[in-house]
Order: structure tokens, then sequence, then C-alpha cells
């Protein structure tokens, strides 16, 4: 019988009561100009680094920002000094605006999302689960595509409506991933999308979002 482990979701609403609440978030996000503040679900961001930690923690908060997600909250210090130390000397070298960041980056955490959640309730650990992630076998939801949540409804998508709930740009990238599936997108070029996965990086302070992340979303 496995661990079932900590309760991800708990640790991450603790963490939300910590920065100002749910609220708060969407608040800053709406502040920010994200489209979507109002409706966006919370995705706790779970870190494993075996060295330096007994048992996973929920280190940060993330949201789907279209395709691919945007960390709200990411710590900048932990409680496992090992981490902390280990953030310094990555740091020399990469530039990250938090250790949740990093973690990410490194694959010693993952955004854990429906797919993840709906395996430990069958059984698996979080530990199991974030070693996936440390193999290289479960991608980490960061820096990705990650459309899990259209798999099931591509084959009915109206995309004569797709406008009234993505942007354009949005509803273009579904139909070349459907057509990608058709094997009819060889021709088509990748350099369309350049610039359409970049990612934002919200610390939860007293100022809101950064200018970049206002001139994209505003």
């Amino acid at each position: 019988m496995c661990n079932m482990g900590f309760d991800a979701k708990l640790r991450m609403n603790l963490i939300a009561e910590q920065v100002g609440g749910y609220d708060k978030l969407r608040e800053d996000m709406r502040v920010g100009g994200f489209m979507e503040w109002q409706t966006a679900s919370f995705y706790p961001i779970i870190a494993w680094f075996p060295k330096h930690m007994k048992s996973p923690d929920v280190l940060g908060i993330a949201v789907r920002n279209g395709y691919s997600f945007t960390i709200l909250y990411g710590r900048t210090i932990t409680p496992y000094d090992g981490i902390n130390e280990w953030y310094g000397y990555v740091s020399l070298y990469d530039t990250y605006d938090s250790i949740t960041e990093a973690l990410l980056d490194h694959h010693k955490a993952v955004i854990a999302t429906e797919v993840d959640f709906a395996e430990h309730k069958l059984g698996k650990s979080w530990e199991s689960v974030l070693q996936e992630v440390i193999d290289g076998v479960r991608p980490t939801k960061f820096n990705i595509n990650d459309d899990d949540f259209l798999v099931e409804s591509l084959d009915a998508l109206n995309f004569t409506d797709a406008g009234s709930w993505m942007s354009e740009h949005e509803s273009f990238r579904v139909l070349f991933d459907a057509l990608k599936t058709l094997g009819l997108s060889d021709n088509l070029s990748s350099s369309m999308f350049e610039g359409s996965r970049k990612e934002y990086i919200i610390e939860m302070s007293d100022a809101t979002f950064d200018e970049d992340f206002q001139s994209e979303w505003a």
C-alpha cells in the first residue's frame, strides 16, 4: 500500500492565505489584465528534491495561461536549507525569479494538474509522480504547451465559435494542433507561433504585474 502523502490542495490553500488569499490573487490578475482572472483555476507547484527533502511539498501556485502556465507565487526562500543553498549556486549560471521557477527548470517540481491528481487519487504517491518528473518521464508542465484539457473536446470543437472563448491566435493554434494530429501540418511554419509561448513569472508583493506582462495582456 503506497503512502498517499500530504494534501497538496490543502497545502496550496494555506500558502494562498499567507499571500492574501485567492481573492487577492485574482485581483492582482485583474489589475494585470489577465482575461480569465475570474474563472482561472489555481494549481499547486509540488517540489521534491530527494537530496534535501524527506517528502514532497507545495512551493508555489500556478494558473493556466492558454496552453501553458504562469507562476503566480514562487518562493524566494524555502524551509529547506539545502534547497536555498542549491538555488544560490544555480543562480550564478541562470537567471530565475524564484526558487520555484528554478526547481521546475531543473525537473525537481511539477505543476500538478487534473491528470496528476487523478493518478494520485488512484493510488500513485506524490513521491512516485515527482520521481517520474526527475527521471524525465513526466513533464513539469512549465515552458511547454499542455493541451491535455482539450483532448476529449477537440473532435467536437466548432471553430466558427472559437473566437468567443479564445483569442484569434489561440484559435489558430488549436486548428494547427488538430491538423498536426492528422499529419496535415508539415508545411505550416512553426515561426507563426514565435513569441506566443513566453512565460511570465509574477512575484507576489506590493507591486502587481510587471510592465511587460501588462503590455502583453492589457
